[in-house]
């Protein structure tokens, strides 16, 4: 029995920590299916990391690439919007926090049009970055939000452009 203990021990041991795979061969996999464009997979590859690796270094950069797969690939846009909110709360001081907050304004905006969200999240973004190098595209997205392209003069001017330039081809 004295030997049981110790051999079970060991056995547990090396269960659990087999369970796993390393962490940069996980990224690997990661990049690789993202490279592969098989976005179903790196999600639940990146999932699979933040449950392993939960205090990675990575991991705010693997919460911000999993946000990125929800809004653009699976269109599942209030997934990601949590996604960057867990990554502010998580990591507030990451250089990924800044783009999450970004992003948030941004999904609410142009993917939910929910323009009120939209405004409240711009607004705290310049709050806590008047400085950053996203405040003028956060500035402009606040100017315009809400408005149809053809009322933004710089798409009204491209699409003037365009529509004269197809009138010249026809002729």
């Amino acid at each position: 029995m004295k030997n049981f203990i110790p051999v079970l021990a060991l056995f547990v041991f090396i269960v659990v920590s087999g369970c796993s795979e390393p962490q940069d061969v996980m990224l690997k996999k990661i990049n690789d299916l993202e490279e592969q464009e098989n976005f179903l997979g790196a999600i639940k590859a990146i999932e699979t990391f933040l449950t392993d690796y939960p205090e990675s270094e990575y991991s705010a950069e693997m919460l911000a690439r999993l946000a990125n797969l929800y809004e653009s690939t699976e269109k599942d846009y209030h997934k990601a919007i949590a996604l960057h909110q867990e990554l502010i709360r998580r990591f507030p001081d990451s250089r990924y926090s800044v783009q999450a907050r970004f992003m948030i304004g941004y999904i609410y905006a142009n993917d939910i049009k929910d323009y009120d969200n939209a405004r409240k999240a711009y607004n705290e973004f310049l709050e806590l970055y008047p400085d950053d190098e996203l405040t003028p595209s956060v500035k402009w997205e606040l100017e315009n939000l809400g408005k149809d392209l053809s009322e933004i003069p710089l798409f009204k001017e491209t699409s003037a452009r365009e529509s004269t330039e197809k009138n010249s081809l026809k002729e």
